[in-house]
């Protein structure tokens, strides 16, 4: 794949199950994955696993404005251009 298509996705709920296959997907074909989960724990496993910065991942309760907010915040402070979001996040 050339740099000319690569693009970066926001993969909501990218920790675990679907979510975190999708993240691997799109890593292993040379994109650039921001992810964000509620669980901690799997979202630093992921980091280490597809080698993301700290500064791209992001525990985040969706059902949670505040929480929302502040990842999209920081997400911006990064200055990274969404390409597409892929949004597996549960909630109950």
């Amino acid at each position: 794949m050339t740099s000319v298509n690569r693009k970066t996705y926001l993969v909501v709920g990218g920790a675990n199950g679907i979510g975190a296959e999708i993240s691997r997907l799109l890593s292993s074909e040379g994109h650039t994955v921001l992810i964000t989960d509620i669980d901690g724990a799997a979202l630093s496993e992921m980091a280490t696993e597809l080698r993301i910065p700290s500064t791209m991942i992001h525990k985040v309760d969706v059902r949670s404005k505040v929480e929302v907010e502040r990842a999209i915040q920081q997400i911006r402070e990064c200055e990274q251009m969404i390409d597409g979001v892929v949004y597996v996040a549960w909630c109950s």
